[in-house]
């Protein structure tokens, strides 16, 4: 492969935090399906994969934040929001394919084989590369909000979001997480899926809402 080439920044305006990451790297280190050749390939073969071409694709993060005092307790609630480009993502919903069909039914055979099948292995490589999370397409914006001591000192709510803009799709992701002095830790995560329809990122496996509980001690 090509080499990666990264920078990354972060700085103050305005009592605002800025930050960002920018890459650039070849197109040929990237691969995406040939909408060309989806109507004939063969299914045993995975999906029809080429490279972007050699031209050199960038990458870039943009982010800003900010703290805020609540009910007297300085610093409480912070909240940041996210841009993402990304060059090397699909600019249009390939799931709305005329063939999409043949996407879908690689899906559903990596979902459904046996780990050690070896379609299930060639299968699940053209999965990746095709439904990588939250890299799929070309623009992307979150928001993360927390607050802290919520209830009381040992709780933290959090309130995220995540948002595929050329799918018209999102994540809303709401969380509990209580940690005490002796390193003992629960968590409640509530994740909900909004989407245009059944043919988008988020949606398309039919995770519209999925309940997490955790529980851990250090030492």
């Amino acid at each position: 492969k090509d080499p990666f080439f990264g920078i990354d920044f972060s700085s103050s305006l305005f009592n605002y935090s800025i930050y960002g990451e920018i890459g650039l790297t070849s197109g040929s280190n990237y691969s995406i399906i040939d909408t060309n050749r989806l109507a004939s390939f063969m299914f045993a073969d995975g999906l029809p994969m080429t490279t972007i071409d050699e031209k050199m694709v960038t990458r870039i993060c943009l982010g800003a934040g900010k703290t805020f005092d609540l009910l007297n307790i300085d610093d409480r609630v912070t909240i940041n929001g996210e841009v993402y480009f990304n060059q090397a993502g699909y600019r249009d919903n390939i799931f709305r394919h005329k063939n999409t069909e043949k996407i879908l039914q690689v899906i559903d055979s990596v979902l459904s084989a046996p780990a050690s099948d070896s379609l299930s292995e060639k299968l699940a490589g053209s999965f990746t590369s095709v439904v990588e999370p939250n890299n799929h397409s070309r623009w992307y914006g979150a928001f993360f909000c927390t607050i802290d001591k919520f209830i009381i000192s040992d709780i933290q709510l959090m309130v995220n979001g995540i948002i595929n803009f050329n799918h018209r799709c999102a994540v809303l992701s709401t969380g509990l997480t209580y940690k005490n002095l002796h390193n003992f830790s629960l968590g409640l995560l509530v994740n909900s899926t909004i989407a245009t329809s059944e043919f988008t990122e988020y949606s398309l496996l039919g995770d519209a809402l999925s309940v997490r509980l955790t529980a851990g001690i250090v030492f």
